[in-house]
């Protein structure tokens, strides 16, 4: 369940083009599904090539999945975890162009000052230019980690 949780989204992306690649060869055949397939691509890589919002959704999308695995790598590596091996485990996520915002349950024996703690790490561990830690209302639980990483990872590109 653990596995479920924390890859939901990549295996949500899998379902849904294996749901679209049945219904196609099923509609299609073999060769229109390929056919179909290859006009679809050709047709994001110059869209995306051309068009500046194109881009950034896809830009968007893919930092949307490989953000989080990277934040959870630089909380290990970072030292914020709890002596029985439990993790913070992120509740939500916000991503835009320029940055990844996540809100953070912390489980008990861990508090926002660890994670404030570990910054530079995580910012490594996620290739950002700056790693910023608030807490979330008053909760001692609940924070909010915010990762900047400006496109290409040069601040104004």
């Amino acid at each position: 369940m653990v596995v479920v949780a924390r890859w939901w989204y990549e295996l949500a992306i899998v379902a849904l083009l294996g749901a679209a690649s049945w219904s196609a060869v099923g509609l299609l055949g073999g060769p229109g599904a390929v056919a179909l397939g290859l006009g679809a691509g050709a047709t994001a890589a110059v869209a995306a090539a051309k068009l500046e919002p194109v881009r950034d959704a896809l830009f968007v999308a893919a930092q949307r999945a490989i953000v989080p695995h990277r934040l959870r790598l630089g909380l290990v590596r970072g030292g914020v975890i709890t002596r029985d091996g439990r993790l913070p485990a992120i509740v939500r996520t916000r991503c835009r162009v320029d940055q990844a915002r996540f809100w953070v349950r912390l489980p008990s024996g861990l508090l926002v000052e660890d994670l404030a703690a570990a910054v530079r790490v995580l910012a490594g561990s996620c290739g950002a230019t700056d790693v910023v830690v608030f807490r979330d209302g008053p909760r001692q639980d609940r924070a909010i980690v915010v990762v900047a990483r400006p496109r290409w990872g040069w601040p104004g590109r």
